[in-house]
């Protein structure tokens, strides 16, 4: 029973950590695929 709490502790925390840096590289990496799909579209 008490290792059910801090498993749920522990991945709300590194849930938290690794969401920060996803989040902010997500829109740069997509941009980037998304400029790439349409270049390749257009040709």
């Amino acid at each position: 029973m008490p290792s059910r709490p801090p498993a749920r502790r522990t991945r709300a925390r590194r849930a938290t950590s690794p969401a920060a840096p996803s989040c902010a590289a997500t829109p740069t990496v997509r941009d980037g695929i998304h400029v790439t799909v349409h270049s390749v579209s257009k040709r």
